[in-house]
């Protein structure tokens, strides 16, 4: 987004324009600027597979994913598929028992076919294979055996969204909203880059028509103002359909690992949503792990 805007204020440099100071025609870009637009459209939840392991011999497991989601005020009751798998003989027959059903959504647990249950040592191999491979979004909650799983699948109160920019971002807010209470509280945040902002700002100070300090200044306030736009804009659609859900926003720029330590370790939330599925999203697959490690006892969802 940053390089796009880059290249489109040196082209729009380059024009003969009414605009004579060169540091108004950078600031009117981001003025002129389209400003993203929230659509509500809740996601089609009609078949939600619920993958476990031989180690759950009563069911428990299905039975406690069933209540919990229910939790979150589901505009629609979808169907819930059990599948009970053995230890997968490879990879492929593992990702192809699992596309068989086109589930919608699928929900699981930490070290999925795995002996030891340590939320510490990560998701599991299992899991990961999961989140490089296959499109449908993920729920992960804490394993069945762990201590945690019975708080951390009680309800769907409070919800917080990971995002680095929150322009053309409804279907992550519609599935973030799809899963939080009607008189819940949904966290949206945005953490711009510092370490990339720097770098755009060494190539632009490399344009010599624009005063460094001035695009930094309308830089970092336009960046931050543009999903603060976004996330009022989101605020007004729900209220339309949901208007005791509080939507809330936290926005700053910095290192976006540490910052969501600090939020995390804060305040207590029952679901973290992340957008790591599309190729593109390689960052937030890392952040993912870093975080499932360190707050095994928050929900995730995967989309």
């Amino acid at each position: 987004m940053l390089l796009s805007r880059i290249k489109a204020g040196k082209a729009y440099l380059n024009e003969d324009t009414t605009i004579s100071n060169p540091i108004d025609r950078f600031e009117s870009i981001f003025r002129s600027a389209d400003k993203p637009h929230f659509h509500y459209q809740p996601p089609d939840l009609t078949k939600v597979l619920v993958l476990t392991d031989s180690g759950d011999s009563d069911g428990g497991f299905l039975k406690r994913v069933q209540s919990f989601i229910a939790t979150g005020d589901l505009a629609q009751t979808p169907e819930f598929i059990e599948l009970k798998l053995p230890v997968p003989g490879s990879r492929s027959a593992f990702l192809n028992s699992i596309e068989t059903h086109s589930a919608d959504l699928m929900v699981t647990h930490h070290h999925l076919f795995e002996t030891f249950t340590d939320p510490s040592l990560g998701l599991g191999t299992y899991l990961e294979s999961l989140l490089q491979s296959s499109p449908i979004p993920l729920m992960i909650v804490p394993h069945y055996l762990d201590p945690g799983f019975a708080p951390a699948t009680e309800k769907l109160e409070d919800v917080l969204v990971i995002s680095d920019h929150f322009s053309n971002s409804d279907e992550l807010i519609n599935w973030s909203a799809a899963f939080v209470s009607n008189s819940g509280s949904l966290w949206l945040t945005h953490v711009e880059s510092e370490v990339d902002f720097e770098r755009y700002m060494q190539a632009i100070a490399r344009i010599p028509e624009i005063d460094t300090e001035t695009a930094r200044a309308t830089l970092s306030t336009e960046l931050l103002h543009e999903s603060m736009s976004y996330i009022q804009n989101c605020k007004q659609q729900l209220a339309k359909t949901n208007p005791a859900l509080a939507v809330e926003l936290l926005a700053c720029m910095g290192q976006p690992l540490n910052t969501y330590r600090q939020w995390l370790s804060r305040d207590k939330h029952e679901l973290l949503v992340i957008p790591a599925l599309a190729e593109e999203r390689f960052a937030h697959r890392a952040l993912t792990g870093q975080l499932a490690t360190e707050f095994p006892h928050i929900a995730l969802l995967i989309v």
